[in-house]
């Protein structure tokens, strides 16, 4: 199995990071599947049930900002510490002291700040990856990592968008690309449950659904203006013959012209993984 991961371009260095980030995403995702009930079978109102799962997306969006700048400043391996302890620490106040207190302010206060934590944790971790990992074998490992990522919270996302940012930031760069991509990530924990509050009373459950497959559709579109220099590729994206000794040439040069901003991929980000 081990062997099996290192092929698809795993470093045996990082493998037990991407068993924490499915440790860690499963109990924060067991969490989000039933706290909005709960909330409600409490006394509270559905309206405080959906905006507690919204502020905490809103702060998990800046936490995520976050991620890629800090690692790069303090080490990838303390902002994730940093950022595991902050939401345990949280989390334990969360239930001992506002759960019980019953005081709407204080949970939600608790619920958002708990929010910054585990995209320290898990975005510092795909910084990690960018350093680790060879561009060629990024994209590989990046799948692998939101498989890792939905086992526990259940989610789609676009795999090949970190290294895509990555390739274009250049060395000493990949922090702040890695952020841009954060930002929009963690948005859409935010934006999905604030898009549903907003419209579910105007246009109801249909309209509702009509309108995340528009942003479907508008991810898909910006999709086709993403044309990264893959190594081991072409302009055209067709695959470098491999040289006589059996090695491939090395081109793994990234283009002086973007053809997309970071922005652009973002608002791509944020659009598709907003369900």
């Amino acid at each position: 199995m081990i062997r099996l991961l290192e092929r698809l371009g795993v470093p045996r260095v990082l493998m037990l990071g991407f068993l924490a980030v499915a440790i860690f995403m499963t109990g924060d995702g067991f969490e989000l599947t039933f706290l909005s009930k709960f909330m409600v079978d409490q006394g509270f109102t559905s309206s405080q049930a959906s905006l507690l799962v919204t502020v905490y997306g809103l702060f998990a969006a800046a936490g995520g900002w976050s991620a890629g700048v800090l690692a790069e400043m303090f080490g990838a391996r303390r902002v994730m510490m940093f950022g595991a302890c902050w939401w345990i620490g949280i989390h334990l106040l969360f239930l001992g002291v506002a759960i019980p207190s019953r005081i709407y302010p204080l949970i939600l206060g608790l619920c958002a700040l708990r929010g910054i934590g585990y995209p320290l944790f898990i975005y510092s971790f795909v910084v990690l990856m960018a350093q680790y990992i060879s561009p060629s074998r990024l994209a590989s490992a990046t799948g692998f990592f939101w498989t890792c990522f939905s086992l526990g919270i259940g989610t789609c996302a676009f795999s090949s968008l970190p290294t895509i940012m990555t390739l274009y930031a250049g060395e000493g760069k990949q922090g702040a690309a890695l952020s841009a991509y954060n930002l929009a990530a963690g948005l859409t924990t935010f934006a999905g449950p604030g898009i549903a509050t907003i419209l579910l009373p105007v246009i109801g459950y249909g309209g509702v659904c009509w309108t995340y497959a528009a942003l479907y559709v508008l991810a898909f579109v910006l999709t086709l203006f993403i044309r990264p220099r893959q190594p081991g590729f072409d302009e055209h994206g067709h695959r470098i013959a491999k040289a006589k000794n059996g090695t491939a040439p090395q081109d793994d040069a990234v283009p002086a012209v973007n053809t997309v901003s970071e922005e652009s991929i973002g608002v791509g980000v944020a659009a598709a993984e907003a369900v």
